[in-house]
């Protein structure tokens, strides 16, 4: 019998065992405390003298002390010691109940006080064992009493009272198991809101560790949606970005895992469950998704018991978390659920809002400030890359080189806001005009560069010259405007095999343009040494 009690005592998990077992023996020394000194000093109260109740129990606080000092010794392995001892209790209480007075005995009410003490420190079930253990023994020692093996000392006042009625100890029974079967109720709902309240703390800290690890926006929602609907067993959940002026973004999530959902354009408008929660900054509830809060229809259609909480950070609402907990229309949402999902979406916009930032701070390193086009740094990072996959290939690249000319007389002309402006409008036609395989990239100052790939040098000749043209007449008929650029062309395997290669034999025919008059493209002319031709026929590139 011992295990069985014991089992619930090390699975309850709520507090460590050593510190319940603590509190539990202050109580066992407050029980002796208070039966020796009721026998001291009001004897005849209790029926019983004191000599009659001090060797019982002092039996029993010697156990007790003996008990705890083994086990502070077995430290983990102690569980089996904490159970025997909870029996030992009933048996103490059990003798001297039955040595004052049996059912009609004042120190019934440590039975109870046992009970309660058990029941809140352990747990439920062991509450409900002991129950059952004290009833079993208040019987057998009311049996023990009447066949005279326990001698009667009833108190004074209750002297000739007759027999005990059997009647008294079934209520007596009755009576513990009552307080045991309703303290165990209000333990449980204790145990289950501190297990729930630490299930979401742990899925918390789980969402967080993994969070760490995102550095894109669109990498968020998965992993909050994922963790929300672990964590609170959630039918389904969205993840909504945007605000009042529209919504940006969905994600949907279920138990198959989350998606991103596509909305027309009507449903792209928030309705007025989410403008609410928006603007108010507080957790909205709605039995039933109204028809007009179409965004939200078509994200999580026939929702029932839908929470909706706001995404806030840094003092702006960017976004909405939306939990579909289903079931019946008298469902009670737990004000406890609600704040702890405000909390996961607090979390969850922090992680978007870091993510967003980092991406952004990714982006100006890679690229250009004025222009919007990609950097140096970027630019020779593609241009490696496609070296090599143009020799793995045996693709043409061609790179282009292009420079404004007199950029300076620009500069005193207009100022440099104007040639700032230059510049920007020559990045945008590059931007606008190349392939989605191309890459234009603003090399450092005047100058521009365009990687190419799959492209020989007579069609970067032509594209070249499209570009040079559509440049020249960006401005319309203002001649203070007019701007002119010089292009200088290399391809592989034509005039080289390496990127640095290229690169130079680019920048000798850009010199050529420039000094034969500028505003015009010029391919490099110059073919590789033998040793490389040979190479590149090894490789399988064509010359």
């Amino acid at each position: 019998m011992t295990q069985p009690v014991t089992e619930p005592v090390e699975t309850s998990g709520l507090v460590p065992l050593a510190e319940r077992t603590n509190v539990l023996q202050a109580f066992r020394l407050t029980m002796v405390a208070a039966v020796l000194i009721c026998a001291q000093l009001w004897p005849a109260t209790l029926g019983a003298p004191q000599q009659a109740l001090a060797p019982i129990t002092a039996g029993y606080a010697l156990l007790t002390a003996a008990v705890e000092v083994v086990r502070r010794s077995l430290k983990r392995r102690s569980l089996a010691l904490v159970g025997a001892l909870l029996l030992a209790d009933g048996l103490w209480i059990a003798a001297v109940v039955a040595r004052t007075g049996g059912p009609r005995s004042l120190l019934t009410v440590l039975v109870g006080l046992h009970v309660v003490a058990v029941t809140l420190l352990a747990s439920y079930r062991t509450g409900l064992k002991i129950a059952v253990w004290h009833s079993l023994l208040f019987v057998v020692a009311h049996t023990l009493r009447e066949a005279g093996v326990i001698p009667e000392w009833d108190p004074p006042a209750l002297a000739g009272a007759g027999a005990v009625p059997n009647s008294m100890v079934v209520s007596g029974v009755v009576t513990f198991l009552v307080l045991a079967v309703g303290t165990a109720a209000f333990s449980s709902l204790n145990e289950r809101e501190l297990r729930r309240s630490r299930r979401g703390l742990r899925g918390l800290v789980a969402m967080g560790s993994e969070l760490q690890d995102v550095r894109s926006p669109d990498d968020v929602g998965p992993v909050v949606l994922r963790s929300v609907l672990a964590t609170f067993s959630a039918r389904r959940a969205a993840l909504v970005i945007g605000d009042q002026s529209g919504v940006r973004e969905v994600w949907v999530g279920t138990a198959e895992g989350a998606r991103p959902s596509a909305l027309g354009p009507e449903e792209k408008m928030p309705g007025k469950l989410l403008c609410r929660c928006w603007t108010e900054r507080q957790p909205q509830l709605a039995r039933m998704l109204s028809p007009h809060d179409r965004m939200l229809q078509a994200a999580l259609p026939g929702g029932r018991n839908v929470v909706v909480v706001p995404m806030v950070a840094h003092g702006r609402a960017f976004g909405a978390l939306v939990v579909e907990h289903g079931g019946g229309l008298d469902e009670v949402m737990n004000a406890s659920r609600v704040n702890a999902l405000l909390e996961f979406a607090a979390h969850g916009a922090l992680a978007i809002r870091n993510a967003t930032l980092l991406a952004e701070v990714e982006r100006l390193a890679r690229v250009d400030g004025l222009t919007g086009l990609p950097n140096r740094r970027t630019f020779d990072e593609t241009l490696d890359r496609e070296v090599v996959r143009a020799a793995r290939s045996g693709e043409p690249l061609s790179l282009v080189m292009l420079d404004v000319d007199h950029f300076k007389r620009i500069n005193d002309t207009l100022g440099h806001a104007g040639g700032d402006e230059i510049l920007r409008t020559i990045g945008r036609i590059l931007a606008t005009s190349l392939r989605q395989i191309d890459l234009p990239a603003r090399f450092g100052g005047e100058e521009f560069a365009l990687v190419l790939p799959d492209c020989t040098g007579t069609a970067a000749l032509r594209l070249t010259e499209n570009l040079r043209q559509a440049i020249a007449s960006a401005h319309g008929n203002r001649p203070e405007l007019a701007v002119t650029v010089s292009a200088g062309i290399s391809t592989i395997p034509r005039n080289a095999l390496t990127g640095a290669e290229l690169l130079k034999h680019a920048d000798e025919a850009l010199y050529l343009s420039k000094r034969d008059g500028r505003d015009r493209a010029t391919l490099a002319m110059r073919r590789p040494p033998r040793a490389e031709v040979e190479a590149a026929d090894h490789l399988g590139i064509p010359a």
